[in-house]
């Protein structure tokens, strides 16, 4: 639970407290340290598991928890070698998701053919999860030949998926191919696909939880208050040197428009909330309902840095802590 909640130094606390561990709770503190960031750790527990007397045997799930602190801190190698020890050491059939992780091991770390001979190498039919973590990589390394492939392949098992076209989307935006943006959008529309979900920002003060969408900060009560904050936001992170991301809107508009639209999105909106709400020194905790965006994770490390304060976002794959700057993403998710 407290994992969960992005709490690592309480999670952390209960479980050395335990004085029995089955595989269930050595599992769980494994997938809480890679959620948050802490894949070193994540295989320093198992290692420490596999030494203690009659060490309980790893499950499916373990080795799921186990690559995907590889995944999140870029271990290729070591990826590599509890894959293979899933099989030979402990016997474990390699099920999607393991499948799917080491795509997203090989891709993350820039070895897109690596990653693609891994898919054409499975045993059975790379499902969409797998071709999306391809996707996904081919993306963050900008390498649209293998990303257009990747999609083809996902919409090819789920015509309606909305990832596979909105991050092609995503990647002809960023190369300002507008005819492609608008191609990518044509194909959805003749086939039903919309973006199902809007970004939702959610943040709990005092036992409530306050919901931010883009841009709709008006009915809130303390919407002055929170606007104000936005505003002091953006000039001071500017004037320490933060650029806004405009290469990643979706739209051929001005630059100054992008750069407006970003300032309102839902992470800034709730983070300007916990400003306004919390006491000095407080944790700003925020679950989103998507990946967190470029510009949204770049500012974050500037305002944490900035106003002195730990800003800990949990998006739909993994924590992000901010704290004095930095990620514990290493800007790599």
């Amino acid at each position: 639970m407290y994992s969960k909640c992005g709490d690592l130094k309480r999670a952390m606390d209960v479980f050395w407290k335990m004085k029995e561990k089955n595989i269930y709770i050595w599992t769980a503190v494994m997938n809480g340290l890679a959620m948050n960031g802490a894949g070193e750790k994540c295989l320093e527990i198992f290692e420490q598991m596999r030494t203690i007397p009659s060490p309980p045997a790893p499950n499916p799930v373990t080795f799921v928890s186990i690559l995907r602190g590889c995944s999140v801190a870029g271990l290729v190698d070591k990826g590599i070698k509890y894959f293979d020890m899933m099989k030979t050491t402990y016997k474990l059939e390699p099920q999607a998701e393991h499948y799917g992780l080491m795509v997203d091991i090989y891709g993350r770390a820039g070895r897109l053919e690596d990653a693609v001979a891994f898919l054409n190498s499975m045993p059975v039919r790379p499902h969409v999860g797998a071709w999306g973590a391809l996707l996904h990589s081919c993306r963050l390394h900008g390498n649209k030949h293998l990303a257009e492939l990747a999609a083809t392949k996902m919409t090819e098992l789920d015509s309606k998926h909305d990832g596979a076209h909105i991050l092609l989307s995503n990647m002809y935006a960023e190369s300002k191919d507008w005819d492609e943006v608008n191609r990518i959008r044509d194909v959805m529309r003749s086939r039903g696909v919309r973006k199902l979900q809007p970004g939702c920002s959610v943040i709990e003060i005092n036992g409530e939880t306050h919901e931010f969408f883009v841009s709709t900060t008006r009915t809130h009560r303390r919407y002055a208050e929170i606007e104000a904050m936005a505003v002091e936001m953006t000039k001071r992170i500017r004037s320490a040197g933060y650029k806004a991301r405009t290469d990643r809107i979706l739209f051929d508009i001005e630059d100054e428009e992008k750069e407006d639209a970003l300032n309102w999105h839902s992470e800034k909106l709730a983070i300007a909330f916990g400003l306004v709400c919390l006491g000095e020194g407080e944790i700003i905790r925020i679950v989103n309902n998507l990946r967190i965006c470029l510009d949204c994770h770049q500012a974050a490390k500037f305002i944490s840095n900035i106003f002195h304060r730990e800003i800990v976002i949990r998006d739909r794959n993994r924590f992000h802590h901010f704290k004095n700057g930095f990620c514990s993403c290493k800007d790599y998710w």
